[in-house]
């Protein structure tokens, strides 16, 4: 691995199976593409890339992180695409109904960003985008998750 004008210093730590683990120190000139990472508490879990291009898989604590990393990379002219979207936990009453885990995202996420505040913290087409769905998703998801949710509430014991 070579240094460039994006680090200062590179440093290769150990190598196990084929896989290396390094330690970069960022020159300034990095502001741009580390400070979203930084912003937005993201964890690197991967990254590979070229001078040009690079692919990384990030964890974010919650959806609203992953929407300022989204922005933070906007702000900052950095090109981005969201290739895919998991939420590893299963919440405790989501198996109470017959939602799928991306129903419960996006009725969450609603909740958590103002959606169903009055008036409204966030649009439907500001939801869609923070999780990278379409708005005609998004309405579809909300609408189908929320008829589950009053089917579970309504349902004769």
């Amino acid at each position: 691995m070579r240094e460039n004008q994006l680090s200062e210093k590179i440093h290769h730590l150990t190598e196990v199976d084929g896989r290396s683990l390094f330690e970069i120190r960022w020159s300034s000139d990095s502001d741009a593409l580390v400070q979203p990472l930084i912003d937005s508490g993201a964890d690197v879990l991967r990254a590979e890339g070229t001078a040009g291009v690079w692919e990384f898989r990030l964890q974010f604590r919650d959806r609203v992180r992953v929407a300022t990393f989204r922005e933070s990379c906007l702000d900052s002219n950095i090109q981005m695409q969201l290739n895919a979207l998991y939420n590893p936990v299963v919440p405790v009453n989501h198996t109470d109904s017959d939602l799928t885990d991306e129903q419960y995202d996006i009725i969450e996420t609603a909740y958590r960003q103002g959606y169903w505040e009055i008036p409204q913290q966030i649009t439907l087409d500001e939801l869609a985008e923070s999780i990278g769905i379409s708005t005609d998703t998004a309405s579809k998801r909300l609408r189908h998750g929320l008829t589950s949710l009053m089917d579970a509430s309504f349902q004769p014991e």
